[in-house]
């Protein structure tokens, strides 16, 4: 998240059939989550043939997204 909040970019392996109750068993379902609702955009996106996973690089959608991130953060 941190480097999301500096405008970097984050890669992560997702699944894009996210249910609900996966929120709490998979860490990377919350990913899966921002991305659906808008808040994160894809800037980069490959199958890895290896692993046999879709891998995501990450992006907030815009500034204002970033800000209201950083004020749920710093409070």
């Amino acid at each position: 998240m941190e480097d999301l909040l500096k405008g970097k970019t984050f890669h992560t392996c997702l699944d894009e059939q996210i249910i609900f109750s996966q929120l709490k068993q998979d860490d990377s379902a919350i990913w899966s989550l921002l991305l659906a609702s808008g808040y994160l955009k894809v800037e980069n996106y490959q199958f890895n043939m290896t692993t046999g996973h879709d891998e995501y690089e990450l992006k907030l959608t815009n500034l204002e997204v970033r800000f209201m991130f950083q004020n749920m953060v710093t409070g």
